[in-house]
């Protein structure tokens, strides 16, 4: 699987003097301030798939200083937003399909890796021709969330390649207590009228989505083809999380767990993060 990539706006390679990033940093916080979010998402794309990881430091750094803290952590979870999915890639056959880093996270496992992407495929979750792939090991909730825009692409696009995802710490065995981590991608084919003007976000909020997982969750138990010893939060992005785990915790009782609170993707526009 191949990345068609389009006509790129920034120097070639990663590395480049701090004066040569202010321009393309300044446009890329521009874009942001202004609410152009087709021209956000292509210009980060561009410099997330080119490993540009000084630009954006740069330009969180001067939506700090500029907007105030607020604005730089807001600008920072946009970035990973956009890293966590990859518009305009080609499969074998050269069609073009969309991929997202997905995440499901799971209390006191006792299931598999492969037992869990099979499975997920068939639940009815995913539109029709989706592949759903997760990688064979666990990981804690801190190991995807904590990754830079461009570690998180480097991660999705090694699972598109059939390896393990690039700079996650992975285990054999899921964790005794807590939340163990599944990592994974979902590919979906692309419709005549897809098109890179923003991220679909992949979680549990979709009522179709939602109810279908609600119906699989309750099939994942010992004697039903994927063995549990508890539950399973719905397959997110990683930008989702946090917010999964709270709901779980909330729904067990556990107190103060109601979950961050929600930021802004764009000024002016509220969202979660």
């Amino acid at each position: 699987m191949t990345r068609k990539t389009r006509a790129c706006a920034v120097p070639p390679g990663g590395k480049q003097n701090s004066a040569r990033m202010a321009p393309e940093a300044r446009r890329l916080l521009a874009l942001w301030e202004e609410g152009r979010e087709p021209e956000f998402y292509s210009f980060a794309d561009d410099l997330i798939n080119g490993d540009h990881a000084g630009i954006l430091a740069d330009a969180i750094r001067l939506a700090g200083a500029t907007r105030g803290a607020k604005a730089a952590a807001g600008l920072s979870a946009d970035l990973k937003l956009v890293a966590q999915m990859d518009l305009g890639v080609a499969d074998d056959s050269g069609e073009l399909v969309s991929i997202d880093l997905m995440v499901a996270g799971v209390v006191h496992a006792a299931a598999t890796p492969p037992l869990f992407a099979g499975s997920l495929q068939a639940s009815g979750m995913f539109p029709e021709g989706t592949e759903v792939r997760i990688a064979d090991g666990w990981c804690r909730p801190e190991d995807i969330t904590m990754l830079s825009p461009c570690a998180m692409r480097r991660a999705l696009q090694a699972m598109a390649t059939g390896r393990a995802p690039d700079g996650v710490p992975l285990r054999r065995e899921p964790f005794a207590a807590g939340v163990s981590i599944l990592v994974g991608i979902a590919i979906y084919p692309r419709g005549e009228d897809d098109g890179n003007d923003g991220p679909c976000v992949l979680s549990g909020t979709e009522g179709g989505m939602d109810e279908a997982f609600s119906r699989w969750r309750g099939l994942v138990t010992e004697g039903n083809g994927v063995p549990m010893a508890a539950d399973v939060l719905c397959p997110c992005l990683p930008s989702l999380l946090p917010f999964g785990i709270a709901e779980h915790l909330e729904g067990m009782g556990v107190p103060g767990t109601g979950g961050p609170e929600g930021e802004e993707i764009f000024p002016g526009t509220p969202t979660l993060h």
